[in-house]
């Protein structure tokens, strides 16, 4: 006795019996509606990644490399750097994040003095986010 598929084809069939999806019918010489829709240079601006300046406390967990209960832990005992307040929201900045981490991640007021005396090239890079330029003297 034949199998029952519901009227469907064996060659719409894969190999369990189920159903097929259907293949999209295109055209070599027509593009797919996501290319054709927003090609204008406003929406390609918009759709570059951007990378924040200032990141809230789950992405700056995850910018470190622990878990979100650990950075509020940490954060509550004053031992990653103090977060800037946008009216109701606190954030770290990445640059600062950065240094801190590369500083040997210290204790908060350890950092606010770290990071108001050194006055290295490299050290005033790494807090605003970006690399020592190589013509530059690095100085202690």
């Amino acid at each position: 006795m034949a199998k029952e598929t519901g009227g469907l084809t064996p060659d719409l069939l894969t190999h369990a019996g189920q159903p097929k999806t259907p293949e999209p019918i295109t055209s070599p010489d027509r593009k797919p509606p996501t290319e054709r829709r927003g090609s204008s240079a406003r929406s390609r601006i918009c759709m570059t990644p951007v990378e924040p300046l200032a990141v809230g406390a789950d992405d700056a967990a995850a910018l470190i490399g622990i878990g979100k209960s650990l950075w509020h832990e940490l954060d509550s005992s004053g031992r990653i750097p103090a977060p800037v307040k946008l009216g109701a929201r606190c954030v770290w900045p990445v640059g600062e994040l950065r240094a801190w981490l590369s500083a040997g991640a210290p204790a908060r007021e350890q950092w606010e003095v770290l990071k108001n005396t050194t006055h290295t090239a490299s050290f005033r890079h790494a807090l605003h986010g970006r690399s020592t330029p190589q013509n530059e003297k690095v100085t202690s």
